[in-house]
C-alpha cells in the first residue's frame, strides 16, 4: 500500500530527492529513481530525470529485480546478462546497459519496489563500497516512505484518510476503465456510535474503534483496502 502514495506528496519531499541525487553521485550513473511494482505494472514514483511513467511489470528491471528476491540486484551489461540477454525488449524499450537496484521493504518486510540507477550508454563495474552505499540509500528510502505513509493513516484506528481515499481511488478508477474490471464501494455505518462515547467516554470510543478496524481487517480480502471518515 506504501506505493499508493500521492505523486505530487513524493515530488515535494526534499529527503527523497536528495537520496536519489547521492545514488547517481554514487554510482556515477545516468539516473536514479524510485519504482514500485503492483500485479500488473511498474510505477516510476520519483526519479532525477522527472520521468514519471508506468509500464507492464514483465517489461519493467523492477519486475526481475524483485524476483529475484535479492536485496542488491546488479547487472552490469544488461546486453551480457541474463535474464536481461534473453528478453531483447527489455533493452531495446528501455535501452539500458547498467542497472543496479536495492530492495525496498514494506510493512511484514515485504518487497515493494526498489531504489534503482541505471546507465543509457555503457556497462559499469561498481565498487563494493558503492554498492553497500545504494543498499544503505535504499534502506533510508523505505523509511521515508513508511513515514509518509503513516502521516496518511488516522492515529485513532490506523486506517487511511479521506484524503488518501481521493487519490487511491481516482487512481484504481483510472484502471478499472482501462481493463474493464470493477469497483465495489462499500460504506459501514457504526450505528448509534454517540451512545458508546456517552457510556464509556471517548477515549473509550477511540479504543472500541480501534478494535472494529482491527477485525475488519482480519476478515477483508487482500486486495480490498480500509479506510476511516473522520466524523464531521
Amino acid at each position: 500500500e506504501i506505493y499508493l502514495c500521492p505523486f505530487e506528496r513524493l515530488s515535494k519531499d526534499l529527503s527523497l530527492k536528495l537520496i536519489l541525487q547521492i545514488a547517481n553521485s554514487c554510482m556515477r550513473t545516468s539516473a536514479a529513481m524510485i519504482s514500485v511494482v503492483d500485479d500488473t505494472h511498474q510505477r516510476t514514483l520519483l526519479s532525477t530525470n522527472a520521468n514519471q511513467s508506468s509500464i507492464e511489470k514483465k517489461l519493467s528491471f523492477c519486475y526481475y529485480s524483485i524476483r529475484s528476491g535479492d536485496d542488491l540486484f546488479v547487472s552490469r551489461d544488461t546486453l551480457l546478462d541474463p535474464p536481461f540477454k534473453d528478453i531483447p525488449l527489455l533493452t531495446d524499450i528501455h535501452g539500458i546497459r547498467f542497472y543496479a537496484s536495492a530492495l525496498l521493504k514494506g510493512p511484514n518486510n515485504a518487497n515493494f519496489g526498489n531504489l534503482c540507477v541505471v546507465d543509457y550508454k555503457c556497462p559499469h563495474h561498481p565498487l563494493d563500497l558503492q554498492l553497500k552505499q545504494l543498499r544503505w540509500l535504499g534502506d533510508l528510502v523505505s523509511l521515508e516512505l513508511k513515514k509518509i505513509d503513516q502521516e496518511s493513516k488516522s492515529p485513532i484506528t490506523g486506517l487511511y484518510t479521506i484524503e488518501k481515499l481521493h487519490h487511491i481511488g481516482q487512481f484504481e478508477f483510472a484502471f478499472a476503465l482501462k481493463d474493464g474490471t470493477q469497483l465495489v464501494l462499500c460504506l459501514l455505518n457504526l450505528n448509534e456510535f454517540r451512545l458508546i462515547n456517552q457510556s464509556l467516554g471517548h477515549s473509550g470510543g477511540n479504543s472500541f474503534l480501534h478494535e472494529c478496524a482491527d477485525y475488519l481487517k482480519q476478515i477483508i480480502r487482500n486486495d480490498d483496502l480500509l479506510f476511516y471518515l473522520e466524523p464531521d
